[in-house]
């Protein structure tokens, strides 16, 4: 059901989709624009279910992943956006951010390249591990789930895609 779920929404509740990923993370505004995403009485994305049980920092990588290909349908070929990296890192949205400052083509591959939840993209991941490590918090023990590392990846990629003109190309400084 996610596979579908995030493409869905993005196409159907484009605006709803927007609010609830510009909404902090845990915060208020996030349950809400959760809610108006889901409060109407009957949802075309949700197929047959009459109800369900979503963990909603999955709701957010899945409803990234729908937007960030529909900006990558307007995004300049042969560029990459320029992100800035967070200064430090403690969540898994910082370590998001960095890879995709570090390596834009790599976390867009894994999103446009493999399915959700699929043998492909458990090989990505394995193939990409290596390379975490500049993103990941020093000193520290970390275990990671695929899904939650595609998840945060596919907000990154989102949220650094939004603005077209901000494209540059690979290489380049500000």
């Amino acid at each position: 059901m996610l596979r579908q779920l995030g493409p869905c929404l993005a196409s159907n509740k484009r605006d709803r989709s927007i609010a609830f990923l510009d909404a902090p993370i845990d915060s208020p505004q996030e349950a809400a624009a959760f809610d108006a995403l889901f409060g109407d009485t009957t949802n075309r994305c949700m197929q047959n279910f009459v109800s369900a049980t979503l963990v909603r920092a999955w709701v957010r990588g899945v409803v990234a992943e729908g937007l960030f290909k529909d900006a990558m349908r307007d995004w300049p070929d042969g560029t990459v956006p320029a992100i800035e990296e967070p200064e430090s890192i403690a969540s898994i949205h910082d370590f998001a951010r960095c890879y995709v400052a570090q390596d834009f083509a790599a976390a867009r591959g894994l999103i446009e390249e493999t399915r959700l939840g699929d043998k492909s993209e458990l090989a990505r991941m394995r193939e990409l591990a290596p390379t975490f490590g500049p993103c990941m918090p020093q000193g520290s023990q970390i275990a990671l789930k695929p899904m939650n590392i595609r998840m945060a990846l596919a907000e990154a990629l989102y949220h650094a895609t939004r603005n077209p003109g901000a494209a540059r190309l690979p290489g380049q400084s500000d």
